[in-house]
């Protein structure tokens, strides 16, 4: 027998997975092409991970507003019906009664009625540090949501990027094909012309069908640079994307820039805000181990009507002062307290390690920078004198002072170094991007 699905889970599973779908498309695109920053906006607007950090913030928030409650006084009302018996156990072996006494109370009603109130005097610190480490976790998490954004921003514009990148190499490959089937042209004119073997037009045809497959695969990679993109986006991978790209190369940063980055990644970088953050949490949670030594004292009161009756009528009441003093505690305290030193040290020396190495990412990407504006410039040159050969070579093979060979090889050449500019066009946006985002400045 086939078993049947449940049908209530099946249709909820159902219903989830359209909500699911529908949401990777909740935000409609324009019809047309999107700039960098549209792509990111985007992104912001679809990301889980953003809504998922918004809450974050947001619990951390209500955690911290609900670290202030010790400071306020507490108030509660208290109403209870109740019918009882209790047996009573006097000594009635040492003091005989002169009349027999019953041994049983009830049953009876009992009713009452009461307000009470308490509030801390006195606690050692305890709801300070409490409220500090809240609210210093609080920050840390406005900071993670920062990170949030920025590592997701640099994911679209390296995404970006790379479907540019995807779509200057089938420019490329198209360029590539094109000047193929001229030289298999110009090799069959030669060749009915008896100025060339047919060996030449089978070469030339070789070439051209090698173009042709590196075009293919050009517009393979377009689709899964666009795919690529568009996830980043928080979009199905099929979704229809065009990007509207500029090709003007923006200049470098110099040395100033370097030093200025260096100078605000330690305050602007959010992953180092947010351990700085995690530092003053256990700071306070050393505060809070501290506190546990100290003694506590409160007041409290009580006001109610109380009777075997309702409505109550006889009053109760009370107003007091407590102090509570640990004596012995089994060493908790002493252990809770190196414990929370330790964690102190721990987080100082872990936000230590992460402020040298987010200085060292400074400097790499930097220097990554300066490496990818440099192979442009070498590109361009290469590109300038592969496009000379294949002149030249053209010109030669034409005239029939050159070979098909020379002519293919200043052909390959001039591809293989056109795709070169190309990627390194690209690569150099991608490194000024992750520069930027190094030192905390790469935002939505």
């Amino acid at each position: 027998m086939t078993p049947r699905l449940p049908l209530v889970p099946f249709l909820a599973t159902l219903a989830l997975f359209a909500a699911s779908s529908s949401r990777l498309q909740a935000q409609a695109l324009p019809n047309r092409p999107l700039t960098l920053q549209e792509c990111v906006g985007v992104a912001v607007g679809q990301s889980p991970s953003e809504r998922s950090a918004e809450f974050t913030v947001e619990a951390a928030t209500h955690a911290a507003t609900a670290a202030k409650a010790p400071y306020y006084p507490s108030l509660g009302f208290n109403l209870t019906a109740s019918r009882w018996q209790r047996r009573i156990f006097l000594p009635y072996d040492i003091f005989p009664p002169t009349a027999p006494l019953p041994t049983i109370v009830g049953p009876t009603d009992d009713y009452s009625l009461s307000l009470n109130a308490a509030y801390t005097l006195f606690d050692g610190g305890e709801r300070k540090a409490q409220l500090g480490a809240a609210e210093a976790q609080q920050r840390a998490t406005v900071a993670d949501r920062v990170r949030v954004s920025q590592d997701l921003t640099l994911s679209v514009h390296q995404a970006f990027f790379g479907y540019a990148s995807a779509l200057d190499q089938r420019d490329v490959a198209r360029k590539a094909l094109e000047r193929t089937e001229d030289h298999l042209r110009l090799a069959r004119e030669r060749k009915a012309a008896g100025d060339a073997p047919q060996v030449d037009v089978a070469q030339a045809a070789s070439e051209e069908a090698q173009a042709r497959l590196s075009l293919i695969r050009a517009e393979g990679l377009v689709l899964q640079s666009r795919g690529r993109l568009a996830t980043a986006m928080g979009l199905r991978a099929s979704t229809p994307l065009e990007v509207s790209v500029t090709h003007e190369v923006p200049p470098p940063p110099d040395e100033g820039e370097l030093k200025a980055a260096q100078e605000m990644a330690p305050k602007d970088r959010p992953s180092l805000v947010s351990a700085g953050q995690s530092v003053e949490a256990a700071r306070q949670n050393v505060g809070l181990a501290k506190s546990a030594y100290s003694p506590k004292i409160g007041a409290m009161g009580s006001y109610g009507r109380e009777d075997a009756a309702w409505y109550p009528q006889d009053q109760t009441w009370y107003l007091g002062i407590t102090m509570t003093v640990p004596i012995f505690t089994g060493f908790a305290h002493r252990e809770n307290l190196a414990k929370a030193r330790a964690d102190l040290a721990r987080t100082e020396a872990q936000a230590q390690q992460l402020g040298l190495s987010v200085q060292e990412e400074v400097w790499d990407a930097y220097a990554a920078v300066l490496t990818a504006r440099q192979a442009i410039e070498a590109a361009e040159a290469q590109v300038r004198s592969a496009r000379e050969s294949e002149r030249l070579a053209r010109e030669r093979y034409a005239a029939g002072a050159g070979t098909l060979t020379s002519l293919l090889d200043a052909e390959t050449s001039l591809a293989r170094a056109e795709s070169s500019l190309a990627s390194a066009q690209w690569d150099y946006r991608s490194e000024l991007s992750h520069f930027r985002w190094s030192y905390g400045h790469l935002t939505p």
